[in-house]
Protein backbone atom coordinates (compact mmCIF):
# COMPACT_ATOMS: atom_id res chain seq x y z
CA UNK A 1 0.00 0.00 0.00
CA UNK A 2 2.62 2.44 0.96
CA UNK A 3 3.75 1.97 -2.85
CA UNK A 4 0.44 2.84 -4.24
CA UNK A 5 0.52 6.15 -1.87
CA UNK A 6 4.46 7.03 -3.77
CA UNK A 7 2.75 7.24 -7.00
CA UNK A 8 3.29 10.28 -8.98
CA UNK A 9 0.53 11.69 -11.11
CA UNK A 10 -0.02 10.33 -14.59
CA UNK A 11 1.04 13.01 -17.46
CA UNK A 12 -1.01 13.34 -20.39
CA UNK A 13 1.02 10.96 -22.38
CA UNK A 14 1.37 8.06 -19.98
CA UNK A 15 -2.28 8.54 -19.11
CA UNK A 16 -2.75 8.00 -23.12
CA UNK A 17 -0.46 4.68 -22.84
CA UNK A 18 -2.68 3.41 -20.34
CA UNK A 19 -5.73 3.90 -21.97
CA UNK A 20 -4.07 1.86 -25.34
CA UNK A 21 -3.43 -0.73 -23.65
CA UNK A 22 -6.85 -0.80 -21.84
CA UNK A 23 -8.82 -0.73 -25.34
CA UNK A 24 -6.38 -2.65 -27.06
CA UNK A 25 -7.24 -5.15 -24.45
CA UNK A 26 -11.19 -4.71 -24.62
CA UNK A 27 -10.84 -4.62 -28.23
CA UNK A 28 -9.18 -7.88 -27.98
CA UNK A 29 -11.61 -9.76 -25.69
CA UNK A 30 -14.34 -8.37 -27.01
CA UNK A 31 -14.04 -8.51 -30.61
CA UNK A 32 -14.65 -4.62 -31.32
CA UNK A 33 -11.61 -3.73 -33.23
CA UNK A 34 -12.60 -1.14 -35.67
CA UNK A 35 -14.95 0.91 -32.98
CA UNK A 36 -11.59 1.16 -30.91
CA UNK A 37 -9.09 1.83 -33.86
CA UNK A 38 -11.45 4.81 -35.25
CA UNK A 39 -12.27 6.30 -31.79
CA UNK A 40 -8.29 5.83 -30.55
CA UNK A 41 -6.67 6.94 -33.81
CA UNK A 42 -9.02 10.01 -33.70
CA UNK A 43 -8.26 11.12 -29.80
CA UNK A 44 -4.72 10.69 -30.51
CA UNK A 45 -4.24 12.93 -33.68
CA UNK A 46 -6.03 15.56 -31.41
CA UNK A 47 -3.17 15.13 -28.99
CA UNK A 48 -1.00 15.38 -31.53
CA UNK A 49 -2.69 18.97 -32.75
CA UNK A 50 -2.30 20.10 -29.01
CA UNK A 51 1.06 19.02 -28.54
CA UNK A 52 2.11 20.72 -31.68
CA UNK A 53 0.00 23.92 -30.60
CA UNK A 54 2.54 24.52 -27.86
CA UNK A 55 5.46 24.50 -30.40
CA UNK A 56 4.12 25.62 -33.31
CA UNK A 57 1.81 27.92 -35.38
CA UNK A 58 -1.16 25.77 -36.05
CA UNK A 59 -3.21 27.05 -38.67
CA UNK A 60 -6.52 25.82 -40.84
CA UNK A 61 -7.57 28.30 -43.08
CA UNK A 62 -11.08 28.73 -44.33
CA UNK A 63 -11.35 28.06 -47.93
CA UNK A 64 -13.43 31.46 -49.62
CA UNK A 65 -17.13 30.47 -50.51
CA UNK A 66 -17.14 31.11 -53.81
CA UNK A 67 -18.15 29.83 -57.39
CA UNK A 68 -14.76 28.13 -59.48
CA UNK A 69 -16.09 30.70 -62.36
CA UNK A 70 -14.49 33.77 -60.94
CA UNK A 71 -11.20 32.04 -61.12
CA UNK A 72 -9.35 33.93 -64.31
CA UNK A 73 -6.19 34.93 -65.29
CA UNK A 74 -4.66 37.16 -62.38
CA UNK A 75 -6.53 35.13 -59.63
CA UNK A 76 -4.27 35.48 -56.69
CA UNK A 77 -4.12 33.76 -53.07
CA UNK A 78 -1.10 33.20 -50.34
CA UNK A 79 -1.23 31.63 -47.50
CA UNK A 80 1.81 32.36 -44.57
CA UNK A 81 2.86 30.73 -41.70
CA UNK A 82 6.06 30.84 -39.27
CA UNK A 83 8.20 27.81 -39.61
CA UNK A 84 9.36 26.26 -36.35
CA UNK A 85 11.70 23.79 -35.70
CA UNK A 86 8.58 21.19 -34.79
CA UNK A 87 7.45 21.26 -38.43
CA UNK A 88 11.03 20.84 -39.56
CA UNK A 89 11.26 17.70 -37.24
CA UNK A 90 7.36 16.43 -38.30
CA UNK A 91 8.28 16.87 -42.14
CA UNK A 92 12.07 14.98 -41.24
CA UNK A 93 9.08 12.04 -40.20
CA UNK A 94 6.80 12.23 -42.79
CA UNK A 95 9.60 12.55 -45.47
CA UNK A 96 12.45 10.09 -44.13
CA UNK A 97 14.81 13.25 -44.31
CA UNK A 98 17.13 13.18 -41.48
CA UNK A 99 19.55 15.52 -43.20
CA UNK A 100 21.76 17.05 -39.86
CA UNK A 101 21.68 20.44 -41.99
CA UNK A 102 18.30 20.41 -41.04
CA UNK A 103 18.80 18.96 -36.98
CA UNK A 104 22.29 19.52 -35.56
CA UNK A 105 23.19 23.17 -35.24
CA UNK A 106 26.92 22.91 -34.63
CA UNK A 107 26.87 20.69 -37.79
CA UNK A 108 25.13 23.72 -39.64
CA UNK A 109 27.66 26.10 -38.27
CA UNK A 110 29.91 24.42 -40.37
CA UNK A 111 28.27 25.13 -43.63
CA UNK A 112 28.07 28.02 -45.83
CA UNK A 113 24.20 28.50 -43.99
CA UNK A 114 25.67 29.00 -40.58
CA UNK A 115 22.89 27.98 -39.28
CA UNK A 116 20.34 25.03 -39.43
CA UNK A 117 17.87 25.35 -42.85
CA UNK A 118 14.23 24.42 -43.30
CA UNK A 119 13.94 21.76 -46.04
CA UNK A 120 13.14 23.09 -49.63
CA UNK A 121 10.52 20.51 -49.88
CA UNK A 122 8.59 21.94 -46.54
CA UNK A 123 8.86 25.85 -47.99
CA UNK A 124 7.58 25.04 -50.83
CA UNK A 125 4.78 22.52 -49.39
CA UNK A 126 3.08 25.98 -48.37
CA UNK A 127 2.40 26.57 -52.20
CA UNK A 128 -0.14 23.59 -51.81
CA UNK A 129 -2.47 25.58 -49.49
CA UNK A 130 -1.85 28.57 -51.87
CA UNK A 131 -3.22 26.24 -54.50
CA UNK A 132 -6.06 24.86 -52.44
CA UNK A 133 -7.32 27.95 -51.49
CA UNK A 134 -8.31 28.93 -55.07
CA UNK A 135 -11.98 28.08 -55.66
CA UNK A 136 -13.26 24.60 -56.46
CA UNK A 137 -11.85 21.23 -56.24
CA UNK A 138 -7.95 21.90 -56.88
CA UNK A 139 -5.74 18.97 -58.26
CA UNK A 140 -2.49 19.54 -58.26
CA UNK A 141 -0.89 18.11 -62.31
CA UNK A 142 2.43 19.50 -62.56
CA UNK A 143 4.90 21.02 -59.71
CA UNK A 144 8.52 23.05 -61.02
CA UNK A 145 9.76 25.02 -57.94
CA UNK A 146 13.66 26.78 -57.93
CA UNK A 147 14.93 27.30 -54.36
CA UNK A 148 17.09 30.60 -54.45
CA UNK A 149 17.51 31.52 -50.87
CA UNK A 150 17.69 29.23 -47.60
CA UNK A 151 15.03 29.34 -45.51
CA UNK A 152 15.98 29.42 -41.70
CA UNK A 153 14.17 28.02 -39.02
CA UNK A 154 11.61 30.91 -37.29
CA UNK A 155 11.35 31.80 -40.60
CA UNK A 156 7.96 33.23 -41.94
CA UNK A 157 7.01 32.18 -45.26
CA UNK A 158 4.63 33.46 -47.61
CA UNK A 159 3.58 31.34 -50.65
CA UNK A 160 2.05 32.93 -53.03
CA UNK A 161 -0.24 31.83 -56.50
CA UNK A 162 -1.18 33.39 -59.47
CA UNK A 163 -2.84 32.46 -62.59
CA UNK A 164 -1.33 33.47 -65.51
CA UNK A 165 -2.65 31.26 -68.22
CA UNK A 166 -6.14 28.97 -68.60
CA UNK A 167 -5.43 26.07 -70.77
CA UNK A 168 -7.96 23.35 -72.04
CA UNK A 169 -9.83 21.06 -69.83
CA UNK A 170 -10.29 23.18 -67.19
CA UNK A 171 -6.61 23.49 -66.49
CA UNK A 172 -4.62 26.43 -65.42
CA UNK A 173 -1.26 27.52 -65.17
CA UNK A 174 -0.18 29.05 -62.06
CA UNK A 175 2.89 31.54 -60.45
CA UNK A 176 4.26 30.44 -57.51
CA UNK A 177 6.53 32.02 -55.28
CA UNK A 178 7.78 31.82 -51.43
CA UNK A 179 8.46 35.13 -49.83
CA UNK A 180 9.98 35.40 -46.34
CA UNK A 181 9.73 38.30 -43.52
CA UNK A 182 12.03 40.49 -45.58
CA UNK A 183 10.09 40.36 -48.45
CA UNK A 184 12.76 38.15 -50.21
CA UNK A 185 11.73 35.84 -52.77
CA UNK A 186 13.46 32.22 -51.77
CA UNK A 187 11.45 29.85 -53.93
CA UNK A 188 9.50 30.23 -57.04
CA UNK A 189 8.01 28.31 -60.33
CA UNK A 190 4.72 27.07 -61.51
CA UNK A 191 2.45 24.73 -61.55
CA UNK A 192 -0.67 23.06 -63.93
CA UNK A 193 -3.82 22.45 -61.62
CA UNK A 194 -7.18 21.32 -63.06
CA UNK A 195 -10.07 23.07 -60.96
CA UNK A 196 -12.71 20.36 -60.84
CA UNK A 197 -16.04 22.53 -61.61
Amino acid sequence: MNELNELKPIGRMQREVLLTLAENYLAGAFGIEDFFDLERNGRKLEIIKDIYSTMAEFKKVKKPDLSPDVVKIGYKTSYTKKIEYADVYLFSIVSGDWNPIHHDESYAAKTKFKRRVVHGMLTSSLISNALALIPGTIVLIKNSVEYLKPVYVGDTITAEAEIVEELPKNRYKVKVDCKNQNNEIVAKGECIILIWK
